[in-house]
């Protein structure tokens, strides 16, 4: 598929480089192109039922705070998700604690990472880089957004 002769196939990866003293550490970042292999391993958790006073049939209980609890959980999963499937692009690099093919060891990124010298703002910056390969950047939207509309007004109307 293209679009203006652009090739929506191709794969993009960001370049993360992390300065760690004298040493430079080159991480990549690849877009996750789906999330069936993390909807298999952790699927969403379902609200319980309850009954109300005068129904026939039980109904979601959203509210449930051990529901509530869960959908965090979910949630935080899915971003470690994120986080490792997209660092996959990155040549060489081994995980000690985390595997995917393990849920429960997908919140260990970051320990695993300070474990390896890198600071908060390095996590961050690498954060960054796998949210902007996954087309999260809000910058970068924002960005693309005003060339888009700059565009529109340079072109002359017939």
């Amino acid at each position: 598929m293209k679009i203006a002769g652009f090739d929506l196939t191709k794969k993009r990866n960001v370049i993360i480089p992390i300065i760690l003293g004298e040493d430079e550490v080159i991480f990549q970042a690849q877009i996750v192109e789906d999330y069936d292999e993390f909807d298999k391993l952790c699927p969403e958790p379902t609200p319980p039922t309850k009954m109300n006073r005068g129904d026939t049939v039980a109904t979601p209980y959203f509210e449930d705070p051990e529901y509530q609890k869960a959908l965090n959980t979910h949630g935080e999963k899915r971003v470690a998700y994120m986080f490792i499937k997209s660092l996959e692009a990155t040549k060489d690099l081994k995980w000690d604690k985390v595997s995917l093919a393990d849920p429960e060891t997908w919140t260990l990124y970051q320990d695993e990472l300070r474990e390896g010298g890198f600071n908060d703002m390095h996590i961050g910056q690498i954060l960054k880089g796998v949210m902007e390969a996954n087309g999260l950047s809000q910058d970068r939207i924002e960005e693309a957004k005003n060339r888009f509309l700059a565009m529109q007004q340079e072109v002359p109307q017939v």
